[in-house]
């Protein structure tokens, strides 16, 4: 029982980093509804760019300026390329962003090689909390809290400004919203800068965990897109709740069927999609 309990407590903690990167691509969709393969290559770039800034001036600083970086870069790439590519349809961006994401894993490779980084926990968030027999991390805790603090404040923008209003507006009614005189293209810009940021933030913050590797964005790109899927396309209250579910789902398979712990996963999500094919929690414009 001990073991379950703590197996539960490590899967909400794990998936609240999910449910940073997962908002971010939801948001992306729910705006732009374009689908960025190239996401979770975002969440592997941050972390090797925390790892560098890191080595020069510590991690806090890391934390502001990798994700600033990411969210830069994707403002210029909008402004460029994708912007364009958006009055071609949703294939021609749905086919740049798996382009895209080739290019930043090959880019990474090139310019950080096969290395992999580690970046120590922070003194004041070293050591553990006693909880049902075992230990839970400090800083797995203190990074759900930033995960979770970093969501409510998107949200709290979302419903509690006039520019989350029209983010809003655009992500529901497009064409209804440029009539009333939203732009939705610079709507779509900005989420992709605050989503691209969130994947970079992720990466860096679980840096002192799982330090910075080759292919790290590999699991994570295919979790992403299953809380994103069962969550319900578009949709953030359903992005929360699957990132917790998925979280828990496979940190309890881990504990009790290592070897078969996505099996377990991936039959859960089938279930759930066929009890809910829509998602958990649908977007209005479902």
């Amino acid at each position: 029982m001990q073991t379950a309990a703590l197996a539960v407590v490590g899967g909400l903690l794990y998936g609240c980093t999910l449910l940073l990167v997962a908002t971010g691509l939801t948001l992306i969709f729910g705006v732009g509804r374009v689908v960025n393969f190239a996401h979770g290559t975002l969440y592997a770039l941050g972390a090797f760019l925390g790892a560098s800034i890191h080595a020069a001036a510590g991690l806090w600083a890391a934390c502001l300026l990798a994700p600033a970086l990411v969210a830069a870069a994707a403002v210029a790439l909008d402004l460029l390329v994708v912007r364009r590519l958006r009055r071609h349809g949703e294939m021609a961006v749905l086919l740049f962003t798996f382009g895209l994401g080739i290019v930043i894993d090959a880019g990474i490779t090139g310019i950080w090689g096969a290395r992999s980084f580690t970046v120590p926990v922070p003194s004041a968030l070293s050591g553990g909390v006693p909880l049902f027999g075992g230990q839970v991390s400090i800083y797995s805790i203190a990074l759900a809290a930033a995960s979770l603090a970093a969501t409510g404040l998107l949200v709290a923008v979302l419903h509690g400004t006039s520019f989350g209003l029209r983010l809003r507006a655009a992500s529901e009614n497009p064409a209804t919203a440029e009539i009333a005189g939203v732009d939705v293209d610079l709507a779509f810009t900005a989420v992709l800068a605050v989503g691209s940021a969130f994947a970079a933030l992720a990466g860096v913050l679980v840096l002192p965990l799982v330090g910075a590797s080759n292919g790290m964005d590999l699991t994570v790109t295919v979790l992403v897109f299953i809380v994103v899927i069962v969550g319900g396309l578009g949709s953030l209250p359903g992005t929360a709740l699957a990132s917790l579910l998925v979280g828990v789902i496979l940190t309890l398979g881990a504990t009790y069927a290592s070897s078969a712990a996505y099996l377990v996963l991936f039959a859960a999500v089938i279930g759930m999609l066929l009890l809910r094919p829509f998602g958990l929690v649908p977007s209005r414009t479902e």
